[in-house]
């Protein structure tokens, strides 16, 4: 009654047509981001973006007689990479070709154990055991304390996202509480 032939009533279901085109495109996508042939190029693509920022900062970055660009940027690294792999990998379920071009190729990239090995030997040769103490123990220090900080960012990321779960599934509990309760009358029991 009252409706025109071919037009579907408010909340009704899409035509099956429609959503099996949909499924098949999402199905699609699944299976191409599946391939290596994506994964390698999620790599190389985050890997020249990485590289590109690193070239970037390391030109901003002031010289002085520790290379701090470095530093600046291993440390970055290290707390990136963590939450990387365990908050967006695991957690907020990306695909894998996606997560390992961020991994891999963006902060693989971007970070640099060979400039730090060439950069410490360079202070060794010039015999600045000073600068070369100070630079290799901010370094292991510095790169261990920023991978903590990544542990102790996605921690807390999970805590947060378990309070709003906790609170989400305490509204719907009272929800269907009340939907039970008839208005006005009390909760409990006889009177």
């Amino acid at each position: 009654f009252g409706r025109k032939k071919g037009m579907r009533r408010e909340g009704a279901r899409k035509p099956v047509m429609a959503q099996s085109s949909e499924t098949a495109a999402r199905a699609r996508r699944k299976r191409i981001m599946a391939t290596p042939a994506f994964l390698y190029a999620c790599v190389m693509v985050m890997g020249a973006v990485g590289a590109s920022l690193r070239y970037v900062l390391e030109n901003l970055l002031p010289g002085s007689p520790l290379p701090f660009s470095t530093l600046c940027i291993n440390l970055f690294g290290c707390y990136i990479i963590y939450v990387i792999y365990q908050w967006f990998g695991r957690r907020v379920h990306l695909p894998h070709a996606v997560v390992r071009g961020l991994g891999v190729g963006l902060v693989g990239a971007f970070t640099t154990l060979s400039a730090f090995s060439t950069e410490c030997l360079s202070f060794l040769q010039n015999g600045a055991f000073g600068p070369f103490a100070l630079y290799l123990t901010l370094t292991l220090a510095g790169t261990f304390a920023a991978s903590l900080l990544g542990w102790a960012t996605v921690s807390a990321l999970e805590r947060r996202r378990m309070r709003q779960l906790t609170e989400e599934h305490k509204r719907n509990i009272r929800r269907v509480e009340d939907r039970r309760t008839p208005h006005g009358g009390d909760r409990g029991g006889a009177a």
